[in-house]
């Protein structure tokens, strides 16, 4: 199939958002967060919805045309970034950013792929609950279920594979797949959710995810604490945990880590005062 011809059939798909055929366009779609990895791509589609996912997806494997799923472009390995051959397809899902339900009194909510973690916990500010997992960046929450994402608080809340009970996949072929349950506890069936977790979009499209939430804590309380060596440092923290006291996070610095975080927000009156 010529270019032409490709064009006119991605036209002819009718997405809500029409698709974007200029080069000069595709310059924040076709480069990573770091600006590391640098490719190209013949066109770049916005669906909005699962059923325009599997449109597209039907029509790239019926036409061997291939497909680079991309969300909210933070990853730092240049998994979202097309090759340089520029015959690929980004397929970009900022287009899909609604949260789609909250259930507060059941801790889980369901959302598209694009909303991201600052986004959700935005929304969920007046029920009394949060979504707990921060990789550090304000990544997709499709994104961070197709890498299996997790974060700082992990030790007490998880990962991305803890806290996602369902997904909407779109595969290969167009089909739309539905995973799992919003029931916490269940055996029923081959556990699908966790397979596509993590699975890069080598799999399919996360279109949507179900999660779960957790109550917002009453008090948090932060502590800085020095330690002589590595050792003395790692069996504190295994202490804590063995204690039972509810630590969302723990992170360790070594003195360079430590002169660089200074250095960087400008806090040298903190160093002198260590020192």
């Amino acid at each position: 199939m010529n270019s032409i011809n490709i064009e006119n059939n991605l036209k002819s798909l009718q997405l809500q958002y029409p698709p974007i055929f200029n080069k000069m366009d595709h310059e924040k779609y076709v480069n990573d967060w770091r600006e590391q990895y640098v490719g190209k791509t013949y066109a770049v589609l916005r669906p909005s919805n699962t059923e325009e996912v599997s449109n597209i997806l039907k029509f790239a494997s019926e036409n061997n045309i291939t497909i680079v799923p991309q969300g909210g472009n933070t990853g730092l390995c240049g998994g979202a970034t097309p090759d340089k051959s520029g015959n690929s397809i980004i397929l970009s899902l900022e287009k899909m950013n609604k949260v789609l339900s909250v259930n507060a009194g059941d801790f889980d909510c369901r959302v598209q792929a694009n909303v991201t973690r600052k986004q959700l916990n935005e929304h969920l500010r007046d029920d009394g609950v949060f979504f707990p997992i921060d990789p550090g960046a304000d990544a997709a929450l499709g994104g961070m279920a197709s890498t299996s994402a997790s974060g700082t608080m992990a030790v007490k809340y998880g990962t991305m594979r803890t806290v996602v009970s369902g997904l909407t996949v779109v595969l290969p072929s167009g089909e739309i797949v539905k995973t799992g349950t919003r029931t916490k506890k269940s055996s029923a069936g081959y556990n699908l959710t966790n397979l596509f977790i993590g699975s890069e979009g080598t799999l399919g499209v996360i279109t949507e995810v179900h999660l779960r939430l957790s109550p917002i804590p009453e008090s948090i309380m932060s502590a800085v604490c020095h330690f002589p060596d590595l050792e003395t440092a790692v069996l504190t923290s295994q202490e804590v945990i063995q204690y039972g006291v509810p630590i969302a996070r723990i992170e360790m610095l070594n003195k360079d880590q430590m002169e660089i975080c200074i250095n960087y927000s400008k806090l040298e009156k903190y160093k002198n005062k260590r020192e």
